[in-house]
């Protein structure tokens, strides 16, 4: 399934999922926080499952998000491109 999501896409993820903030992932990613919620719901229509639950700027990883974070952080892992 990692495969079939871009990396960009799952790096994204997985900072959000580190930060549980998205001002402060935004920031880290050099993006803006409208551009990481779009990405996180590109994740969302493609896999047509919640990572993430909302509550203003703060954020809670779901249990579906819990299992593909951790496949997306092994196949960033594998390629050298985990977040620092």
């Amino acid at each position: 399934m990692s495969e079939l999501l871009p990396m960009e896409l799952q790096l994204f993820a997985v900072v959000l999922a580190e930060e549980l903030s998205v001002s402060a992932a935004a920031k880290r990613l050099v993006t803006t926080p409208a551009s990481l919620i779009a990405r996180i719901g590109q994740i969302t229509t493609r896999l047509e499952c919640s990572l993430f639950r909302r509550e203003g700027d703060r954020v809670e990883v779901t249990e579906d998000g819990r299992v593909l974070i951790d496949a997306f952080r092994a196949f960033l892992a594998q390629r050298g491109k985990l977040p620092e």
